[in-house]
């Protein structure tokens, strides 16, 4: 009986060794985000930035995802665009900023071999739209860009990859969310943008 107990002793410690060391070793490479350094000039004299989300920080707690999108969509939208114009004004309302994390064990309920196959999922959901008013080539106009996506993983997952991951996922997204946005503009409100930025995009 104790030769038994200390045979599954020694086989549940070798395959806890064995993960601890492949989280370890795990790599998550992070795209990091391409619209860094890549001003979108419009011709506009100013650009207004609105989040109009309902989310409060106070009230959401994860503990892998921040609370809300907004300050990732903030920082998007102020690193991304410059007004260049002589008048009129471009507004990037924020309508919906959402961030999903469902399923996640907390560290105090985390068993390595017990929940490893149970699924979790996390993931973004944004709705963003760009009005435009009294420009030089549009008294108004409007486009938007949606993206929604989740990713799953195990219930478990290590708390030192959550970030990591977020990351990871946060900069993909983003990418995703700002070649959509920048191909409606250039479909729906081609004269916005300033010609010699065209190429820059």
């Amino acid at each position: 009986m104790n030769r038994t107990i200390k045979l599954r002793n020694f086989w549940f410690l070798a395959v806890l060794f064995m993960l601890v060391n492949c989280a370890k070793t795990m790599e998550i490479n992070l795209p990091g985000f391409s619209y860094l350094d890549k001003k979108i000039s419009l011709n506009v004299a100013a650009i207004d930035i609105i989040d109009e989300t309902t989310t409060d920080p106070k009230t959401v707690s994860y503990q892998m995802v921040p609370s809300s999108m907004a300050p990732i969509l903030k920082e998007w939208a102020e690193k991304r665009f410059t007004a260049s114009g002589s008048r009129g004004k471009a507004t990037i309302r924020f309508k919906e900023a959402q961030t999903i994390e469902e399923g996640l064990l907390d560290e105090k309920d985390i068993h390595v071999l017990l929940n490893s196959s149970a699924p979790a999922h996390f993931g973004a959901n944004v709705h963003v739209v760009l009005e435009v008013q009294d420009t030089p080539t549009y008294s108004t106009g409007k486009t938007e860009a949606t993206l929604l996506r989740k990713v799953e993983v195990a219930s478990d997952i290590k708390l030192a990859f959550r970030g990591r991951l977020w990351q990871q996922f946060s900069q993909n997204f983003m990418n995703a969310f700002d070649e959509q946005m920048v191909l409606n503009i250039q479909t729906y409100l081609p004269q916005l943008l300033n010609l010699g930025e065209v190429s820059s995009l």
